[in-house]
Order: structure tokens, then sequence, then C-alpha cells
């Protein structure tokens, strides 16, 4: 498995995971915080996404963590 984070036509940030075939098996959709890491287990069932967002002269940091 493997994953990459690009942005979407209607979102901030897309993040999809692909199996071991290159089929996408998993979309994670942001409108509003921008990915800055993303990682995938070895087993293809965990995704974490770290995003980041700035909110009224603040940031606003999260790490997401998905069953794929």
């Amino acid at each position: 498995s493997y994953v990459l984070a690009t942005s979407g036509e209607d979102d901030v940030a897309l993040v999809t995971v692909y199996d071991k075939n290159n089929t996408a098996i998993y979309q994670y959709h942001s409108s509003s915080y921008y990915v800055s890491s993303v990682s995938v287990s070895k087993n293809g069932k965990n995704l974490a996404v770290a995003v980041v967002s700035a909110k009224q002269a603040s940031f606003d940091s999260k790490v997401l963590l998905f069953n794929v």
C-alpha cells in the first residue's frame, strides 16, 4: 500500500490510499485543513494524516488516524 496527498477539485486536501494493484481503497477529503504529512501502515489497514490550518491569527494542527 501507498498513500498520496494532493489538492482536490473541491477540497483543500485529498489523501488517497492505494493497494498493491494501484487501486484506490480509501480517500480522506478536507475542506479546511492542509496536509503536512501522511503515513500508511505496512499492512495497509491504518492511515495517519497530519493536518494544519490557520484561524483568526492562530494555527490549529492535528494528527488524524483512520482505519482503511
